[in-house]
């Protein structure tokens, strides 16, 4: 489409103006794929302006490339296709609302290359005689002339050297100057110190331990021999606990008063309640109660006769 045949420019002309025309109606479809987006936005960009459909102005097709970037695309690039369409368009000084409304909505996109397109068409929009320069109509066959040198920074760069920044160091200069190590100069005669430490030397016996105060009285919490005193053991000896194991603990009060926790009583301690166990049946009780359960037999009563010599007796 750029190129043409290169024999006829009135023919390539026409072609352009049927791609441009056929591209217009096709993009009026809600689902297109992706590379066929890219290939309408590319046409459009450069050769909008002959579009000779009824019912599309420049304008309206501005509108129409607005309303493409809230289409769902597979591929991320896409959307910068149509950024790109919209630079070349604006670039001859039209004002759209919709082209506003697009550029702020996605220059905060995720993606660097959509950002950056967006951010470049805000800057490029503020000076537009540099944006037609920078997006001619129709020179996308047109060569480009590299300069490699960047001479038109020669004024810039001297003007910030004057204001005390530092030159630019390229890749190799950058490298050489983390790789060199400066050499240290010393002033005096550097050797190694053969020298060896002092021994050490073992505490003596009494050295541990403070001296006890004249008088023989202990001081503080140490005493005269060196070991720390306990207070409370010098106050009174210490009891002898019994041997065995202690399960009935101090008791306080009990019903016969207090009782003292060193083992003695301020008043008798309480002899351990008996418990109530009625008293034992008498013997014959128990015989006769035996008896009736084993079933015994009956003692044989007295007779007649020795009742008589009894009384005789």
């Amino acid at each position: 489409v750029a190129g043409g045949t290169g024999e006829d420019e009135t023919k390539d002309q026409e072609f352009r103006a049927f791609a441009v025309n056929t591209y217009l109606k096709l993009l009026e479809k809600p689902s297109l794929s992706d590379i066929l987006v890219q290939v309408i936005a590319w046409v459009l960009g450069e050769y909008a302006r002959l579009a000779s459909v009824d019912g599309y102005s420049l304008d309206d097709i501005i509108d129409l490339l607005c309303d493409c970037m809230d289409r769902p695309f597979e591929d991320a690039a896409t959307r910068g296709y149509i950024v790109n369409a919209l630079m070349k368009l604006s670039g001859g000084g039209l004002k759209s609302s919709g082209v506003d409304t697009v550029i702020r909505g996605y220059r905060s996109s995720r993606l660097t290359d959509l950002q950056q397109r967006c951010y470049e068409f805000e800057q490029l929009r503020s000076t537009p005689g540099l944006m037609q320069r920078v997006l001619p109509y129709d020179a996308s066959a047109e060569d480009l002339v590299v300069n490699s040198g960047l001479t038109f920074l020669d004024g810039f760069v001297k003007q910030k050297s004057d204001e005390g920044a530092k030159q630019y160091q390229d890749a190799s200069t950058r490298a050489a100057a983390r790789e060199f190590v400066p050499e240290v100069h010393v002033t005096g005669k550097m050797a190694l110190n053969f020298t060896p430490y002092e021994a050490p030397t073992k505490p003596s016996a009494g050295a541990a331990y403070p001296s006890a105060p004249a008088g023989g009285g202990s001081s503080g919490p140490w005493g005269a021999s060196g070991s720390p005193t306990d207070s409370s053991s010098q106050a009174s000896p210490r009891v002898p606990q019994p041997a065995g194991l202690n399960v009935s603990g101090p008791r306080k009060w009990g019903p016969a008063g207090y009782n003292t926790g060193n083992g003695g009583a301020g008043a008798s301690a309480p002899a351990p309640d008996k418990p109530n166990v009625p008293p034992p049946p008498p013997q014959e009780q128990i015989s006769s109660s035996f008896g009736a359960k084993l079933g015994a037999p009956k003692a044989a009563e007295p007779s007649a006769a020795l009742t008589e010599k009894q009384r005789m007796a």
